[in-house]
């Protein structure tokens, strides 16, 4: 995929800026990708996209979103390069905000993004304000069953970093993060936390 620059899309009212668009195709629906994230995979297969995010027309964008939803398909065709939404398209959210004259921007994300899902699969995003380590400590505390404290969160996620539970993903747009944990693997790893909390506290 070679992106393309869109010029018409640079300035907005919102402030929000898209420098790195590519066109794509939402069943015959034309679009501009600014943010697409993805699990690899086989390149004949296509991949598993987890975070996409996409600007156009507000009717075509109603027209993309209504043609996404499964069965009707649960892919995108973005130059030529399949990605197919994680969990079949099923359960995705939608939003949208006015950033120019009739121009809506979507957001979508699979299911593992929302607050109540398990520990199984989280979808961590790199947002201004907040870094990865607390935004997965934020999902912790919804999810997950074990009594976690809000000052281990770096040393959890340099934990789940160093054991491979945190995947990055491919793309372009915000950084991402798959996390896949389970109750099991953190109960294991608090004498872990805790001795990364004494050692601060005693610095």
């Amino acid at each position: 995929m070679t992106p393309s620059l869109g010029p018409a899309m640079q300035a907005s009212r919102s402030g929000i800026r898209f420098d790195n668009l590519a066109s794509g195709e939402v069943v015959g629906c034309t679009i501009s990708v600014d943010t697409l994230r993805y699990l690899p995979s086989d390149e004949a297969a296509g991949k598993l996209t987890y975070l996409v995010g996409f600007s156009a027309q507000t009717s075509v964008a109603r027209a993309a979103w209504a043609n996404l939803i499964a069965p009707r398909c649960s892919y995108l065709n973005v130059e030529d390069a399949l990605y197919f939404l994680a969990d079949g398209g099923k359960g995705w959210e939608l939003r949208t905000s006015r950033v120019s004259h009739g121009v809506d921007e979507m957001v979508l994300f699979p299911p593992c993004a929302d607050r109540w899902a398990g520990v199984q699969q989280m979808l961590v995003v790199d947002r201004q304000g907040q870094s990865p380590a607390d935004s997965l400590m934020r999902l912790l505390e919804y999810r997950s069953s074990v009594p976690l404290d809000d000052q281990w969160a770096a040393a959890i996620w340099d934990w789940a970093i160093e054991t491979g539970a945190s995947l990055e993903l491919d793309g372009f747009g915000p950084r991402a993060w798959l996390i896949q944990l389970s109750d099991e693997a953190l109960l294991g790893a608090l004498t872990r936390f805790l001795n990364a909390s004494s050692s601060k506290d005693a610095a």
